[in-house]
């Protein structure tokens, strides 16, 4: 919170799509795992025909409540969340309430963003993040560097922010294929009417888990891009992942005003 203390109400809508549904529910889960108390409306979903009408009723019910969120999380599309932003004006009450998105307002131009009708006070107070963007972050890191340089001279664009996590996910994986055959895991050899039929063999189920127990063995996994970092995967889990080398996420503020080498469309590097 601007006044540097730790949020204590917090208010999550979404706008109806399974994605923003999914996440706002986790969202809630692990604030209240760590505050039951925190969360003190929602998460609650908007119909996809009616988004604007449901932010209204929703907004007039938070303003109803004994006090006021300190925060409230939106998650949901770019458009969806110009509304909520263009609604929150008419809700006073709600003037001392941050707002964290989650949506890809970065890659909008600074002229164009709903955020650039933000003025006072609430200028600074706008913040994003995203998974690591190596192409702002990790300067000593000498294969990030040409990861990015490669991806820009391949695509002609610049990485997004999930270009390198998913290069590196891929050469995770393909490294623990290799393992699994240099393990002598008996190779499945799949025929189209299996493939037709959607018919999986024991054989294929036994190589896929040599292939999970080579990712999730509890050992540092070096992917050949490297550009993210070294990956631990937990052991007997879902795919828990824990960068031993740097934070999980790229933070950035939002000031159009001060341009640098690390900022995107009005978002400075954090």
């Amino acid at each position: 919170h601007r006044d540097g203390s730790r949020y204590k109400r917090i208010a999550i809508i979404d706008d109806g799509s399974v994605f923003s549904v999914s996440l706002a529910d986790s969202l809630s889960g692990q604030l209240q795992q760590r505050d039951s108390a925190s969360v003190i409306y929602g998460p609650q979903s908007t119909n996809a025909d009616r988004v604007k009408e449901d932010l209204e009723a929703q907004l007039m019910e938070i303003v109803q409540l004994p006090d006021m969120p300190d925060l409230i999380v939106f998650i949901g599309s770019y458009d969806n969340s110009a509304e909520l932003n263009t609604l929150m004006p008419k809700y006073y009450q709600l003037d001392d309430t941050d707002i964290a998105y989650s949506t890809s307002i970065m890659n909008v131009a600074p002229e164009e963003s709903f955020l650039s009708r933000n003025t006072g006070a609430n200028i600074g107070r706008s913040y994003y993040s995203v998974a690591p963007l190596i192409s702002l972050k990790d300067n000593n890191n000498p294969i990030a560097k040409t990861f990015f340089d490669d991806y820009k001279a391949e695509y002609n664009e610049d990485p997004n922010p999930y270009s390198a996590t998913g290069y590196d996910a891929a050469n995770i994986v393909i490294d623990a294929i290799k393992e699994a055959v240099h393990e002598r895991a008996e190779v499945p050899q799949t025929c189209l009417l299996d493939v037709w039929l959607k018919r999986t063999t024991d054989v294929t189920k036994k190589f896929r888990q040599a292939v999970v127990n080579n990712i999730r063995d509890d050992g540092i996994h070096d992917a050949a891009s490297s550009a993210t970092g070294k990956y631990l995967f937990a052991p007997n889990s879902n795919g828990d992942a824990r960068d031993v080398q740097k934070a999980a996420v790229s933070v950035f503020r939002w000031d159009p005003a001060n341009w640098s080498t690390d900022s995107v469309n009005g978002w400075q590097f954090q």
